[in-house]
């Protein structure tokens, strides 16, 4: 084997070397915008009722009913012939991030 063969075969191996470095590296990056993405919240309801909140907020339902829907602290609605208070899932988006950011005491302030 010559010198130039042999180096001609380093070379090759080290090209070889970063191309795995690479794809190492995109894969990583796949993977951790899988990961970011299996842990984003779903927001696959039409609606959400005084049960979805009362989790968000910590409380019981009747609660959530009574400080938040009724004062409009929560933009929330009655629609015809139904008895339970409904909000859209924008509302409840918005609510999810007041409450992350600075806690449910911040509803009292943010409308």
């Amino acid at each position: 084997m010559s010198l130039e063969t042999f180096f001609a075969g380093l070379l090759k191996d080290k090209a070889g070397v970063w191309d795995l470095e690479q794809l190492e590296k995109r894969v990583t990056a796949v993977e951790e915008g899988v990961l970011a993405l299996n842990n984003s919240p779903v927001y696959d309801k039409d609606f959400y009722t005084a049960h979805d909140y009362a989790a968000l907020l910590h409380m019981a339902p009747a609660t959530v009913t009574q400080n938040y829907f009724r004062t409009q602290k929560i933009r929330a609605s009655k629609k015809d012939g139904c008895k339970h208070w409904l909000t859209t899932a924008d509302e409840y988006r918005r609510v999810e991030a007041v409450v992350k950011s600075k806690g449910a005491w911040a509803l009292s302030v943010v409308a």
